[in-house]
């Protein structure tokens, strides 16, 4: 039985999942976007992409060839096994809160002209969902492309979440959807290019990263994504959680600003709730327990994903790792067991250690990413309170290095 044959066996009996075949095997693991060292050196004549959504016994399925004339997306193959899934039709109202009207719409022609007809040598970042490229636009800008798996349910739910928050929210510390295209089954979405890429590839990829993420650097990111993150929370109606905050979503722009990107699984709150019930989502290591346990997601979520982000920041580690003897597996376990053991200096980045910031600037930093991935909901601050903490302490940061000069 040949590979191919193989993998429609296996991906037919486990349905919703997205997988991928290369070299023989299946790897079903979502790769982040933006994180273009995981693609860099693919060969992208021996990879096929499988895409497989199977909802209410039906089957759709996606293959991926290079040599597929890029204008017509994917090759697409579709078995229906059962009748087509009925489509609940939208309100006027509901479309013109997705699509907002001042937003340019762009052909799949001109993307495909713009990415070099999807050239590989274009390609920073893939992922589950699709894959996004660099591209120079006709009138020489240069943005990214996500495009979205044709055919696939959860991309088009993604472009829905995407168009709905991105599409009519600005703020400085938000990367900017420039434009989209909704064609047929065809989805794509064009953003602001960030040529420095993401917080994840310099705090875990980039040799020089942790060097050049300064103390003053690490701060300035925290404060701008508490910032947006404050903003989605509570100015911005309806509310928004993002749901998926992590380095590897936080892009880092000219001179060190954050930029918050990848909407894909955000939801739009009412003030007047707690919580919006949904399916468990996020990535392992910044979800909150609660998420998991009650199928819920509250802005309190997003203060946790952002307390491990925090984390994240200061001690240079990825969220599920510890010391192996410290035997506590993930980075906030050892954090809380470290602060509460008077060792909190133990989890510092040695590169930071080097440098010699204050001990209190540390210590005020690693207590509000405490408090913020604290078990109980109850007991993390609100994003606007975490913003408030981290302004007070940029401002007596900049006071001491002031008086010392």
């Amino acid at each position: 039985m040949s590979d191919k044959e193989v993998a429609h066996r296996y991906i037919s009996s486990r349905p919703g999942r997205s997988y991928r075949l290369q070299e023989g095997a299946l790897h079903d693991e979502r790769t982040d976007y933006n994180h273009s060292s995981r693609v860099k050196g693919n060969n992208h004549t021996q990879i096929e992409d499988y895409h497989v959504h199977h909802y209410n016994r039906r089957l759709l399925a996606s293959v991926c060839r290079k040599k597929v004339k890029p204008w017509f997306g994917r090759l697409r193959l579709c078995a229906s096994i059962s009748p087509s899934i009925p489509r609940l039709k939208k309100s006027r109202s509901e479309r013109s809160q997705i699509f907002d009207p001042s937003l340019k719409a762009i052909s799949m022609r001109e993307i495909a002209k713009a990415t070099d007809n999807f050239s590989p040598r274009k390609l920073i970042g893939d992922g589950g969902f699709g894959f996004v490229y660099k591209a120079t636009l006709s009138d020489g800008r240069i943005v990214a492309v996500k495009t979205l798996v044709a055919d696939g349910i959860q991309g088009k739910r993604e472009f829905e979440a995407e168009m709905s928050t991105l599409g009519h929210i600005k703020h400085p510390n938000l990367v900017e959807l420039l434009a989209f295209c909704k064609a047929g089954d065809d989805r794509a979405l064009v953003y602001e290019y960030i040529a420095n890429g993401s917080l994840d590839t310099w705090l875990h990829e980039r040799e020089d990263g942790p060097r050049l993420l300064t103390w003053e650097r690490r701060i300035k990111l925290a404060h701008g994504t508490a910032k947006v993150l404050a903003y989605l929370h509570h100015e911005y109606e309806p509310h928004v959680i993002h749901r998926d905050i992590k380095s590897s979503n936080i892009l880092v722009g000219k001179d060190f600003e954050a930029k918050l990107a990848d909407f894909g699984l955000a939801r739009h709150m009412s003030p007047l709730l707690s919580h919006v019930s949904t399916e468990a989502a996020g990535t392992l290591g910044y979800v909150a327990p609660e998420c998991n346990m009650t199928m819920s997601a509250s802005r309190k979520s997003d203060v946790y994903s952002f307390g491990v982000l925090m984390l994240e920041l200061v001690s240079g580690c990825r969220p599920n790792t510890a010391p192996e003897n410290s035997k506590c597996g993930t980075l906030v376990k050892w954090t809380h067991y470290a602060i509460a053991s008077g060792k909190q200096m133990d989890t510092i980045d040695p590169v930071l250690k080097e440098r010699g910031p204050p001990f209190k600037e540390l210590t005020t930093f690693l207590k509000i990413a405490s408090l913020c991935t604290s078990d109980s909901p109850d007991n993390r601050p609100t994003m606007k309170e975490a913003l408030q903490q981290l302004s007070q302490l940029r401002t007596e940061i900049a006071q001491v290095r002031n008086h010392t000069e």
